[in-house]
């Protein structure tokens, strides 16, 4: 998993490797470490575009209480 921040954050961009065509974003709480979960199922989505969907993810919520992690998938299933 690689942890991201979208840029407009941090004023730097994110690179991910172009090859790969789809990611799963994640959205993690950073006081206990756990994905955050809506009615009881985890909040990821899967998506060709982790930065925008990390930023979208972030939106409107304090930054030193989240964060999103990005794992690059591959037809076997995440990496």
């Amino acid at each position: 998993m690689i942890a991201v921040t979208p840029a407009a954050l941090t004023g730097t961009p994110v690179t991910m490797d172009a090859r790969c065509a789809m990611f799963m974003v994640s959205l993690i709480d950073r006081r206990t470490g756990a994905t955050h979960r809506v009615n009881g199922a985890p909040l990821r989505l899967f998506s060709a575009d982790p930065e925008a969907t990390a930023g979208a993810l972030l939106r409107n919520r304090d930054p030193r209480h989240w964060e999103t992690r990005v794992a690059r998938l591959h037809s076997g299933g995440v990496q």
